[in-house]
């Protein structure tokens, strides 16, 4: 008999604290839940600006390692590098992303301007950079 009693005088929560509790977590959750697209969202932009950078120095590496420096026209006029290279067909990058490249010789040197941009499939630009490349190949 004494169990018995034990177990109808057992503390336990009673139904307007559960109620409470569920209504306190659904408060929580419904403040929170707006912020998860939104930090996904930041994942996936952080995630296509590295990988963009990672690509530009792999472009640069591919473009001074490759023979597109010695067949370039002289003529290019540097200060306004108006005439970009689209080597989409030379150098595509994992899932489909490729450089648009502009570059000039400068004048009087072997340094070429380069101008790289890395988009993606959807044509968005994802990094650009501005760099100089020897057009010795031994360097």
């Amino acid at each position: 008999m004494n169990r018995r009693s034990h177990l109808l005088s057992s503390n336990g929560f009673t139904l307007v604290e559960i109620i409470a509790s569920i209504t306190i977590l659904g408060i929580v959750v419904a403040i929170l839940l707006p912020i998860f697209p939104q930090i996904i969202g930041w994942t996936s932009s952080a995630d296509n600006q590295l990988r963009g950078s990672n690509l530009l120095d792999q472009a640069a590496f591919d473009i001074k390692n490759s023979n597109i420096l010695s067949t370039l026209d002289q003529s290019n006029d540097c200060p306004n590098m108006s005439n970009p290279i689209n080597l989409s067909d030379t150098f595509t990058y994992m899932d489909n992303y490729y450089p648009v490249i502009s570059l000039c010789k400068e004048t009087g040197t072997n340094l070429y301007q380069t101008h790289i941009e890395i988009y993606d499939e959807e044509n968005k630009m994802l990094s650009d950079t501005y760099i100089y490349l020897n057009g010795d190949r031994n360097d």
